[in-house]
């Protein structure tokens, strides 16, 4: 008789075990899946509100490499430019490229390649276009002589990727193709962005976004293995 009732009470207490804490369940996976999904909107909208503002963050970025090239256009005579027969106005353009490259932290060097001279003018050294095209801007995809037909018939922004300058690796190169207020073609302006450079300023501008992506993607492992574990 003892043993029956201890069997008796083990049940009532299993029953009443079984009736408190499966609606307790029950109750804590609706709202923890509706936390979970509401956590996971804010995250979505934060994550895409970021990606927003470094696209306008690159576009400023591009829009002012093509502003600076037009400002070049405009205060430089290129197709009258001598850089042997005017050497005060050699100096004066590179000091003003030297201005436009302090100004852009993304910018290493930029370069002016006109039509109508032998050299080419940087904001840090200058020299004949044979030179820089064989030896100081180099790239893999093109040879130096593809690489000088591409500058001298460039008609809109292009990009070269895998570029070495002055011996270093790690290089895109931004060109842009300068014309006169006639529409007439006058040569290109190159920029030299190090790959550093453009991963720091990526890092800065996604970093959060790396964040709360860790944060969606440990949430939505976790609530897959206790649907796999239920089951």
């Amino acid at each position: 008789m003892p043993k029956m009732k201890s069997r008796l009470f083990v049940s009532y207490i299993v029953s009443y075990l079984l009736v408190l804490l499966l609606p307790l369940a029950a109750i804590n996976g609706l709202f923890s899946q509706r936390f979970i999904r509401a956590y996971r909107d804010e995250i979505n909208s934060k994550v895409r509100a970021d990606m927003t503002q470094l696209a306008a963050a690159m576009d400023r970025e591009l829009e002012t490499m093509s502003q600076t090239s037009s400002e070049i256009c405009l205060t430089m005579d290129l197709l009258s430019f001598r850089f042997l027969d005017e050497p005060l106005a050699s100096r004066e353009a590179i000091a003003r490229l030297s201005a436009y490259r302090i100004t852009n932290p993304l910018i290493e060097e930029v370069v002016l390649y006109p039509l109508q001279d032998d050299f080419a003018v940087a904001s840090s050294t200058s020299c004949r276009k044979d030179l820089l095209l064989s030896r100081i801007l180099r790239c893999r995809d093109c040879t130096p002589e593809e690489l000088r037909v591409r500058l001298e018939t460039l008609e809109t922004p292009a990009v070269l990727q895998q570029v070495n300058w002055k011996g270093e690796t790690g290089y895109l190169c931004m060109m842009y193709p300068i014309r006169t207020d006639y529409q007439t073609p006058a040569g290109a302006c190159l920029f030299l962005l190090p790959k550093a450079s453009l991963s720091r300023f990526l890092d800065e501008k996604m970093g959060f976004c790396f964040v709360l992506f860790s944060a969606t993607y440990q949430c939505a492992r976790r609530r897959r293995h206790a649907a796999v574990q239920q089951r």
